[in-house]
This record gives structure tokens, C-alpha cells and sequence, in this order.
């Protein structure tokens, strides 16, 4: 009776556990690191972000809408997407073929795989009329694992693919439950290039959050919406400056030891900017109970550019 009783309470919390992942649940938020194609130590980096917004339908089909700031140029990138998840699986709306593909497959086992469909790409946009091949991609599993985030437990497919078309991510590829590609979430686009492009690509996934689970950092970036120069470069203490008490409630004290006055921006745990101003050389009290408690980062910048930042949580 007693082993019986406690199976039903291991499968209990194992389900427990599987029913708890979602995929783009409403206010989840995506950050992706930019760069442009034509990379280098010192260029100037940007950020791409996606947002789940709204339940929708396609067609019969319930899904989640999800809008980005903007879409991947030289692409058939989209500023809109659909997905929806119906078990394991994970399909969006693939805008080529106007029909719902299969974009993971979190039950996978080492092994297994499935296809993915895309218009083959041109190195020049193809007169009109002329016929754009369909083109498939095979997503190969090695591996599966686990990982704990912010106390949830997370499926990870280890992966890699046989190619038939441009794909943006070259690896190594994890794919990861709740997240998808922790290179970029629609891992292969249509590429239509008419001159060279050198605009902005996703590189990697800086951070996520959604209600449910909250913030998880890549440390690929800063902060989820930092803009900058260099991948490499890291933001650290800034020298003579001060924030406390920590975790602050009502008011939060910024101090400034430096000779000239600095500016300041606010950051809230999803990259959103919640407050700006100037810091004069000594110290300045700053009204914060109208914010949600949580993890604050706080921007310093001179003359001569940014000069770190500093973290902070206010609590109730």
C-alpha cells in the first residue's frame, strides 16, 4: 500500500511539473542579441524582441499572436507570428505556405526528427512569375536533457539538421521547453538578398520572461534591451557611484561622488525603461513605490559613454 501510495505521488508531481509548460504564454517576452551579418569585435550591437500579446485564430485553429519590434531585414521574416502547442509539439504558422508547421517537438527522443518546410532562397529575387521551390530541412535530435529555471524544470533537445536552405543558426543547437531555439526562436527564414545586406541578424538569446516563471538571463547581454558596441564588452560597477538601501521599498537613494554630473536609466526585469534623469554630484532620492517589486538595473553614463551599472530589488 505504501509503494503504491508513493508511485501515485511521484507520477503525481511529474505531471504536475509537465502541465506547468506552456509555450508564448500572454506577456511573454523574448530578447535577442543583433549583430550585423558582417560581424566584427567592435561593431555596434542592437536587440530584437518578441512579444506573446493575444489567443487568436488561424483559420479553426487557436493559437497565440506574437508581434516583434521589428523583422530580420533581407529575410522573409515577419513582424507577426502564430504558434500553438498541442502536447509536446510546438507549430507556428509558416507564411510561405499559409498552413501551421511543426517548429519542436519537446517528446523527442535521441534519434528521432521531423522536417521542416521553407521557399528555397535566391542570391537574387527571382523575376516574377518564376517558381519558388520548396525546399526541406531535417531537425535531428542527439540528445535530450534537463534544466531548472527559477525552480522550473525545463526539457532540452540537443540538436542539429541536414540543410536544404539558409538556416540562422550554426550551432551548437539546444532547443529548449518553454523557450525554443536559444539562438533564435523561428530558426530558419527565406532569405532573399538582392545586394549584399548587412543589417542587423539575431545571434542569440539574451533574456526571457513571462509571468509565470519570470526572468531568465542568458548573460549574453547586460540587460534584455542593452544597445552597445562589441558582444565582448561587459558593463560593470561604475566607479563613485552608489545605489541603496537594497532591496529599497519607497524611495531609493542614487549617489554620485564624481566630480560632473551623470545620467541615468532605469531598467524593469522585462528590458522596459522605467525611469531617466540627470545625477548632479551628491545624492538624489527617488520616489520607486509605484513600481512592481522585482529586479531593477540602473544604467550610469558620462560624457565619455556608459559607465556601468547597478543592480537593485524593491520589495513591498
Amino acid at each position: 500500500m505504501k509503494k503504491t501510495l508513493l508511485l501515485s505521488v511521484c507520477l503525481t508531481g511529474v505531471f504536475s511539473v509537465a502541465a506547468q509548460q506552456d509555450f508564448a504564454p500572454i506577456g511573454a517576452v523574448w530578447h535577442y542579441h543583433e549583430v550585423p551579418f558582417f560581424y566584427s569585435p567592435y561593431t555596434y550591437v542592437t536587440y530584437l524582441s518578441i512579444e506573446s500579446v493575444a489567443d487568436t485564430m488561424i483559420g479553426d485553429q487557436p493559437c497565440r499572436k506574437l508581434v516583434k519590434n521589428k523583422p530580420v531585414d533581407c529575410t522573409g521574416d515577419h513582424e507577426v507570428e502564430f504558434v500553438y502547442r498541442d502536447g509536446d509539439k510546438v507549430f507556428f504558422y509558416n507564411w510561405a505556405f499559409g498552413e501551421f508547421d511543426l517548429l519542436y517537438d519537446f517528446g523527442a527522443q535521441a534519434g528521432d526528427s521531423w522536417m521542416m518546410r521553407t521557399r528555397r532562397y535566391y542570391l537574387f529575387e527571382p523575376d516574377e512569375g518564376q517558381d519558388t521551390a520548396t525546399a526541406f530541412n531535417r531537425i535531428i535530435v542527439d540528445s535530450v536533457s534537463q534544466v531548472v529555471v527559477n525552480g522550473f524544470t525545463l526539457r532540452q533537445l540537443h540538436v542539429h539538421w541536414e540543410t536544404g536552405v539558409f538556416l540562422c543558426n550554426p550551432g551548437p543547437i539546444v532547443f529548449m521547453e518553454r523557450i525554443g531555439d536559444l539562438y533564435y526562436m523561428l530558426y530558419q527564414w527565406e532569405l532573399w538578398i538582392g545586394s549584399i545586406c548587412d543589417t542587423p541578424r539575431p545571434v542569440g538569446l539574451r533574456c526571457y520572461y513571462d509571468p509565470e516563471m519570470g526572468l531568465y538571463e542568458t548573460g549574453l547581454a547586460p540587460f534584455c534591451d542593452w544597445v552597445g558596441v562589441s558582444t565582448k564588452e561587459a558593463i560593470g560597477t561604475p566607479e563613485g557611484i552608489r545605489v541603496f538601501p537594497n532591496p529599497a521599498t519607497d524611495f531609493l537613494t542614487l549617489e554620485n561622488l564624481r566630480p560632473s554630473a551623470v545620467s541615468y536609466r532605469m531598467y524593469g526585469s522585462q528590458g522596459a525603461l522605467v525611469l531617466q534623469g540627470q545625477l548632479l554630484p551628491g545624492q538624489k532620492s527617488l520616489a520607486v513605490n509605484h513600481l512592481p517589486s522585482g529586479a531593477y538595473h540602473v544604467v550610469f553614463a558620462g560624457s565619455a559613454g556608459v559607465l556601468g551599472r547597478l543592480s537593485w530589488v524593491r520589495v513591498y
